[in-house]
């Protein structure tokens, strides 16, 4: 029997690991083939698919609203969800969330397919398996998840929102449909903020007034009864406190009312609130494939991995020769589990293990 080399520490053996390369070659080579035909043909045989990009540019909040909240704190007052800031990141995330993209599986899309006009909904489109009508539903937003993309160009604030379908045409639609989602999600949340704004406006508008109106009562007074206050310094002080007050009520007033005639306006405004730079267009083109790449890829990873299987089987080959008594043993005991296992079903057929002849 030939001793395998003893190799000093520090040294690799180069020339040993090349010629167990050179002895498994065939295996090798096959492997990487195998590996390399299989992806080429899966992505071959897999459909054409088809991506529809977009891009909008959000538009920024008005100005009132920072009024508003620059208000509500002078008065000592905290306005939940009123500066809710929605920036580009805040659409990235509604344009994949749960209540957008269910609205969307319920939709229902006219498309061709095979030069055949067929209308269905997202949930029929996709096929989505599911006992009711919700599991199909939410299976199909699983699906929608992985094929609706968005993202944020940080320096321009501008959001990219792809789209990629097996069919062109559909592809296009569903994307235009989610910018009319999300510009009317957006728009009606928007209108109820402005309704929760007006009834706050309103409601302190009024105790404003109130109070605008007892102060000059009180100033009234004052000067009915102090008709000579200017020879009195006590009187010129206590008639500048009264005034003060009457000018800081009628500043209030002024700015609630103001605010308050601009949350009604923005109470039924219907104006979009993004800016679409780039509309989705039906492509001509399905994607690349990149057929080159995944072959060569597949190559490498395919003879890696049988160079590995290689390395593994003479490693293996080479402790069974050099501790005989160790494999006689495992050998005996893999004798003994089958046995034992062989009366249990689906063990004794995983041990290798077939039930004894009576």
């Amino acid at each position: 029997m030939t001793q395998p080399p003893v190799y000093e520490p520090g040294d690799v053996p180069v020339y040993s690991v090349a010629a167990r390369v050179l002895r498994h070659s065939r295996p090798i080579v096959l492997t990487a083939l195998v590996a390399a035909i299989g992806i080429v043909g899966y992505t071959l045989f897999h459909p054409r698919e088809y991506t529809v990009e977009s891009s909008f540019l959000p538009q920024n909040r008005r100005s009132s609203q920072g009024t508003f909240s620059a208000l509500a704190a002078q008065l000592g007052l905290a306005v939940p969800g009123l500066d809710a800031g929605q920036g580009p990141a805040f659409y990235v995330d509604l344009l994949t969330s749960d209540r957008l993209l269910e609205r969307l599986a319920d939709e229902r899309f006219s498309f061709a397919t095979d030069g055949v006009e067929r209308t269905a909904t997202l949930v029929e489109w996709y096929e989505a398996k599911g006992r009711t009508p919700a599991e199909r539903r939410e299976a199909t937003v699983d699906k929608l998840r992985d094929d609706v993309k968005a993202s944020v160009a940080i320096k321009t604030g501008l959001v990219r929102l792809s789209v990629t379908l097996t069919n062109p045409a559909l592809s296009a639609q569903v994307n235009d449909r989610l910018l009319a989602l999300l510009n009317d999600f957006n728009l009606h949340s928007r209108q109820s903020q402005a309704g929760q704004e007006r009834r706050f406006t309103e409601r302190r508008l009024d105790e404003v007034r109130a109070d605008l109106r007892r102060a000059e009562e009180r100033v009234a007074g004052f000067l009915n009864r102090n008709r000579e206050y200017l020879h009195s310094p006590q009187l010129r002080f206590e008639y500048d406190r009264l005034d003060r007050e009457v000018d800081i009520q009628q500043e209030l007033f002024t700015t609630l009312a103001q605010s308050y005639e601009q949350a009604k306006i923005d109470e039924v405004r219907d104006t979009p609130i993004v800016s679409v730079i780039e509309p989705p267009t039906v492509p001509a083109r399905p994607d690349a494939r990149f057929l080159a790449v995944k072959a060569v890829v597949a190559l490498l990873a395919g003879g890696l991995l049988g160079l590995l299987a290689a390395l593994l089987g003479d490693f293996l080959r080479r402790n069974r020769e050099q501790d005989a008594a160790a494999f006689s043993e495992f050998a005996t005991e893999s004798q003994r589990a089958r046995a034992r296992w062989a009366g249990v079903p689906g063990l004794g057929r995983a041990f290798g293990a077939t039930r004894p002849e009576p």
